[in-house]
């Protein structure tokens, strides 16, 4: 009997069986998870799926890729399991967690309805879509001062069959990746928000920034950008908030996966903007020069400081930039 056809009934889900053979090699992976050795449970489960692919093996490497801010991979091996398993809740938790992270919040958020359809019941899931939901539609309450960033992530990923007790420590959130997300229910907007000035807004955001709350401060600057579109400061401070989190979120990836992140990718469009609008705005240059090196692009950074060193020889960040950059 294939795999794919082998399942169990725990409670109302219905989960697939691992398959025989691959057993061993998956309670290894787990007990790595369980350590929080994530390399190494990566490595039992794609051991494990040299001999055959299995829906819950997948399911666990997507979590392990997860946990060490693969998500691309995490993605790869959710949308894997889900071909081989299209109705077990779990893998769309998975796919949902692993797109949420990559910025794609409709697609997010389309999955982990999904997922509710076959399990209405499902804990994981009920919980993600409440984060998510908690997360992009703020309430009166978000334009109130505060020193601290509530924003929550989706559910952190725990393997099947492991211990739920070994793997209880939180995921970094991610925030806002653009304008997209504050719009994809609609109007983002609040009747707090509407009362206050662009002007308003992007001071508003600038605290945020100050205080380190990056995903607040992006969502500021979208409303910022939605009253003043014209506005260069408001586009290269929501880069710069974006840049604060590809900082943070992005340790560890390579240039070519930096390169393509959705926090990158989203603040040179952010910045290509500002520059259109004012192409002497000498700090968004040099906020793109930051950018390019932080992908490892020297000679496109060199460019951008040289661009801003033209309308300011000694300005500091520039100067500074271009000389990491040589």
């Amino acid at each position: 009997v294939g795999f794919t056809r082998i399942i169990q009934s725990v409670g109302a889900m219905v989960v697939p069986i691992v398959a025989p053979e691959l057993r061993s090699l998956k309670e290894r992976g787990d007990e790595a998870f369980g350590s929080r050795n994530f390399q190494g449970a990566t490595e039992w489960y794609s051991e494990a799926l040299e001999t055959m692919q299995d829906p819950v093996v997948l399911s666990n490497r997507s979590a392990t890729y997860a946990m060490r801010q693969r998500f691309d991979k995490a993605l790869l091996d959710a949308d894997k399991a889900l071909k081989l398993a299209p109705q077990w809740p779990r893998v769309y938790h998975r796919r949902g967690h692993a797109l949420f992270h990559l910025g794609r919040y409709n697609e997010a958020v389309a999955t982990i309805e999904e997922g509710l359809r076959l399990d209405e019941k499902d804990g994981a899931l009920l919980e993600a879509a409440a984060k998510l939901k908690e997360y992009t539609e703020p309430g009166d309450d978000f334009w109130l001062d505060t020193s601290s960033a509530t924003s929550a992530s989706p559910e952190q990923p725990i393997p099947e069959e492991a211990n739920p007790a070994a793997a209880t420590r939180s995921v970094p959130r991610a925030g806002a990746f653009s304008s997209a997300s504050a719009k994809a229910k609609g109007n983002g907007s609040t009747s707090s928000s509407k009362k206050l000035s662009a002007e308003e807004l992007r001071e508003k955001g600038n605290a945020f920034f100050r205080d380190g709350a990056h995903s607040k401060a992006v969502r500021a600057y979208d409303e910022a950008i939605r009253a003043n579109p014209s506005d260069e400061r408001c586009w290269a401070n929501r880069a710069a908030a974006q840049m604060a989190m590809l900082a943070e979120f992005g340790r560890g990836l390579s240039p070519a996966a930096m390169r393509t992140n959705p926090y990158y990718t989203n603040s040179l469009d952010d910045l290509k903007q500002s520059l259109k609008l004012d192409p002497k705005y000498i700090k968004a240059w040099a906020r793109l020069g930051q950018l390019h090196t932080m992908a490892s692009e020297f000679s496109e950074a060199v460019a951008a400081y040289d661009n801003g060193l033209a309308l300011d020889p000694q300005h500091p960040d520039c100067l500074a930039g271009k000389r990491a950059c040589e």
